[in-house]
């Protein structure tokens, strides 16, 4: 079959989440398939046996540099927020995909959803995150007034894009059956559930024993979700932490970003805590006696926590970071939703570690289900059950 595969992101091994995920599908799936990636990221860099091309022509526009701007984008805005980053690009985008011939044009990420409406191929749509589900959690996080009238309003916003965007894919898939549920309910169809890839070497044993008074906190620094989490761990739970063990020690580790601000207040909070860029994220959680994810916000599947436990690390996380795991409750990892239920979750692990290491192997075993090459078989079923919706579609509009 041939696909093209467009992607507002650089598939890399070197990045994290989406990035990370893409180059372990399109390796995985090119060994089957002619596979052309067309991306708007400036700077990706040629993969290997996969051909790439970037698409240019267009320029990036400011993003607001005060309250002011920010206020007046919020309010003046067409469209939901995650879409400001692509507003410049989707009309090249639209261009290119136009001009080019494929069996199947595949979109990652919800971003990019316009960009459906630029050929007249098969198109299928994976979504790492419901954009709705994170505004709903925006509004429900939100106590000041001022701010609950702006997330209802970019509440609106994405309920509307995704409903008009999405509907225009022959097969629409989402990360975790959550998503799934809520993105269905708006384009009023069937969405199916694609977990996110794990690979192989993630299932290596671990060539140490973890450091006993190691937390880690693993995320991409660049996303919102990560860093309402940093900022609530490092204010309430934490200090609730070392209260109980003074030798606790905190980690965060993730990639860094272009934008200085995010990275100096991430700085300010973490100081020497902050580890970014390392090698082999193994590394990371083989060196943790326990992992922990307060997400509160955001959509999709967690690869902080399936990947945690598919490394063997104990898990401590809210029920949103669980979400499409399929995990138990002190079975596969620990849940808890508040600050202190938090810390003491992770006090319990570090003093009683034997118990935590046997509910990580359990839960090693649970995420194999996630490996890429059943991941992969999955998709691929997609793909073909796309072609034959859209072929049906064809031929009942042909006269």
């Amino acid at each position: 079959m041939r696909v093209l595969w467009v992607t507002p992101q650089h598939p890399d091994h070197r990045g994290s989440g989406g990035a990370r995920h893409e180059l372990e599908l399109l390796e995985a799936l090119s060994a089957h398939h002619d596979i052309e990636v067309l991306t708007t990221y400036p700077g990706a860099e040629p993969l290997d046996g996969i051909p790439l091309d970037v698409v240019r022509g267009w320029q990036p526009g400011r993003g607001p540099t005060n309250k002011r701007e920010r206020l007046e984008l919020e309010l003046g805005a067409r469209g939901p927020a995650f879409t400001f980053p692509m507003r410049h690009r989707l009309g090249p985008l639209g261009d290119e995909i136009a001009r080019r011939d494929a069996d199947l044009v595949h979109v990652m990420l919800g971003e990019l959803g316009p960009a459906l409406a630029s050929t007249t191929h098969a198109r299928t749509l994976l979504l790492f995150d419901s954009y709705t589900r994170h505004a709903e959690a925006q509004l429900r996080e939100e106590e000041r007034p001022r701010r609950r009238v702006l997330a209802r309003i970019e509440l609106a916003r994405c309920r509307y894009f995704e409903r008009r965007w999405y509907s225009l894919a022959d097969g629409l898939a989402c990360v975790s059956p959550q998503d799934a549920a809520v993105v269905s309910s708006l384009v009023d169809r069937e969405v199916e559930v694609l977990p996110n890839p794990i690979p192989a070497e993630l299932f290596a044993p671990s060539p140490r024993r973890p450091d006993p008074n190691t937390v880690l906190f693993v995320g991409s620094m660049g996303y919102a979700p990560n860093i309402d989490a940093v900022e609530w761990l490092v204010a309430e739970i934490w200090p609730r932490v070392v209260a109980t063990r003074p030798d606790a020690r905190l980690v965060a580790v993730g990639r860094a970003i272009d934008d200085q601000t995010v990275m100096d207040r991430l700085r300010a909070l973490l100081g020497d805590r902050l580890v970014l860029d390392i090698d082999d994220i193994r590394t990371a959680y083989w060196s943790a006696a326990v992992s922990i994810a307060p997400m509160r916000l955001g959509g999709g599947l967690k690869n902080k926590v399936i990947h945690a436990m598919a490394c063997g690390t104990p898990v401590v996380c809210t029920s949103a970071a669980a979400e499409g795991t399929g995990a138990q409750d002190r079975e596969h990892i620990v849940l808890a939703d508040d600050a202190d239920a938090l810390a003491a979750a992770v006090v319990e692990v570090l003093d009683d570690p034997e118990p935590a290491r046997a509910m990580a192997e359990r839960a090693r075993h649970h995420v194999e289900a996630f490996a890429t090459d059943r991941v992969v078989l999955d998709m691929e079923r997609w793909w073909d059950r796309a072609l034959e919706r859209h072929a049906r579609g064809a031929a009942a509009q042909a006269p």
